[in-house]
């Protein structure tokens, strides 16, 4: 069971010597005003590290199909599970459904977010753009260093893909591309690549099958080093857009045949019903 501890002690000390500071005006009076003050800090202080905490927790169960799409979020249930109370499980669900991670129904609880064909289009139109400009800068960043990074990445995901170590094979694929992103010195497109991604974890099994597995994923990857090897931005950036617009493509033709509910993606790309 996860627990959460509650680390406050850092900031004590900063709310005494601000609130003790008024002693000598008040006497006795002073200071029982300066412990309940303090109190009340130290207990909104409390329940935003708690919740925040909380929010971290649920969303990278959601992130990681822990909890799935169409889940229902039970305070109750939640709060019982996590050794807490349900104020910081109600505002923890709040900010993830700000996120677009939960989907909260008002006197009737809280799911998570269901994933639809509309929205993935939708991420991963945004995502050939972004990734297309981030390698288009990066190219004149990339040094020797980064190519063999960049190649040592791309060998172990053909081990992994090889070996249907998904999970790993899905966390050095999000190096790569991290990599080029980073690059980019653009700090806002770091930024929205970040918030993408978070949404686009959901995705990932659904969308390397529409790519037709490992092998073109491979492919791509590799033309798109030896652009950059070349120095050519330009190419390197339209290869990008090329290997994320391929799954788009594929969904376009698939959201015809396949209900909404189908796009719950699961362990090795089997789709089930969400619930």
């Amino acid at each position: 069971m996860p627990q959460f501890p509650r680390e406050l002690s850092a900031t004590v000390a900063d709310l005494l010597a601000h609130q003790l500071s008024p002693l000598t005006l008040g006497g006795r009076f002073g200071i029982l005003h300066v412990v309940d003050n303090l109190r009340e800090e130290l207990n909104t202080m409390e329940k935003r590290t708690l919740s925040k905490q909380v929010y971290e927790h649920l969303k990278e169960e959601i992130l990681s199909h822990r909890l799935t799409p169409g889940e229902r979020l039970r305070e109750v249930s939640l709060a019982e599970r996590l050794h807490i109370s349900r104020a910081p499980i109600r505002e923890a669900l709040q900010a993830l459904a700000v996120e677009g991670l939960v989907t909260i129904y008002p006197r009737r609880g809280a799911i998570v977010a269901v994933l639809s064909p509309e929205e993935f289009l939708e991420f991963v139109q945004v995502r050939e753009a972004l990734e297309a400009l981030a390698v288009r800068l990066a190219v004149p960043q990339i040094s020797q260093d980064d190519l063999e990074t960049l190649h040592r990445l791309q060998k172990r995901m053909g081990v992994e893909g090889q070996n249907e170590n998904i999970d790993e094979y899905f966390r050095l694929n999000a190096q790569f591309h991290a990599l080029f992103v980073e690059r980019s010195g653009n700090q806002f497109l770091q930024d929205m690549y970040a918030q993408l991604m978070d949404h686009l974890k959901r995705y990932r099994l659904k969308s390397l099958m529409l790519r037709r597995g490992i092998d073109n994923s491979k492919s791509e990857h590799e033309a798109i080093l030896n652009a950059v090897k070349r120095s050519e931005p330009d190419e390197a950036a339209h290869l990008m857009a090329e290997h994320i617009r391929v799954p788009r493509e594929a969904i376009e033709r698939e959201a015809i045949e396949q209900p909404i509910d189908a796009w719950t993606s699961h362990n090795h790309g089997t789709l089930t019903q969400s619930k």
